[in-house]
């Protein structure tokens, strides 16, 4: 299926390499669920940095997975400092529904070498470094 407009199927095309990424990762085949835990995962991380690092983080997303990024963010309310790990990885959990073949830690995990492998040096190392202790333990080293 083609849209017809050049920009968008970038777009898509972008964001579908993202989430073919993330499966062979978690050695998933199913792109729902990976996208499910992408859009759960990457707030967890949102809400818990500044606003400067929010906007670097988006910055190296694809447009449509910028919309999930941005969902639901009030700029106002964060960064959140409550949230512990158990609560990041229960985020996670609920967004593939519960499914008992999920284990959420691989998925942060997962998710986070990824934006690792695709995020540019220097600014992995500045969201790293403003990353809450509970969500530094899922950067891979």
């Amino acid at each position: 299926m083609s849209t017809g407009i050049p920009a968008w199927e970038i777009e898509i095309s972008g964001s579908s390499a993202w989430i073919d990424d993330l499966l062979a990762r978690l050695g998933w085949h199913d792109r729902k669920p990976a996208h499910e835990a992408l859009k759960a995962t990457l707030p967890g991380l949102r809400d818990h940095v500044d606003v400067e690092a929010v906007a670097l983080l988006a910055q190296a997303l694809p447009a449509l997975l910028q919309g999930d990024f941005f969902d639901g963010w009030r700029p106002g309310d964060r960064p959140l400092t409550l949230a512990s790990r158990d609560d990041v990885l229960d985020r996670v959990h609920e967004a593939v529904h519960r499914n008992l073949v999920v284990d959420p830690e691989p998925v942060v995990r997962a998710v986070f070498a990824l934006l690792r492998d695709r995020l540019a040096a220097s600014e992995l190392e500045e969201v790293k470094a403003i990353s809450l202790a509970a969500r530094r333990g899922f950067w891979p080293v």
